[in-house]
């Protein structure tokens, strides 16, 4: 995996505001993964680049292509993109949050999450 793979991955969580204790949340994977996913040793499954893409508001094709690989078809199912990118906006804002701010936001999805007129 090429040192210009890893530099461009970590410029695009910057300029989002994003770092890897942020992403590991989001996607549900270890720190130390992400961390070697944005290092490109080894070099990212699709899947993992799937997992990425609407944290960075990105298409999956473009990350398979920033980091020169590709999905066998049928290997990603497609996802509902709208929803899942407003998912990594709402990371990405609280990412910013204090912890007593995110507590708040935590407790008000979870109202939201059991109010049975949602």
């Amino acid at each position: 995996m090429s040192a210009e793979y890893a530099r461009i991955m970590r410029g695009l969580l910057e300029n989002r505001g994003l770092n890897t204790k942020s992403v590991s949340r989001a996607t549900g994977r270890a720190r130390s993964t992400i961390a070697s996913l944005l290092a490109g040793d080894p070099p990212p499954d699709p899947k993992a680049l799937a997992e990425l893409a609407p944290l960075l508001h990105m298409p999956v094709a473009d990350l398979l292509v920033i980091a020169d690989v590709s999905a066998e078809p049928g290997e990603l199912e497609p996802q509902p993109y709208e929803s899942i990118e407003k998912l990594g906006r709402l990371v990405e804002v609280a990412t910013n949050l204090t912890v007593h701010q995110v507590e708040q936001l935590i407790e008000a999805a979870e109202r939201l999450r059991d109010d049975p007129g949602h």
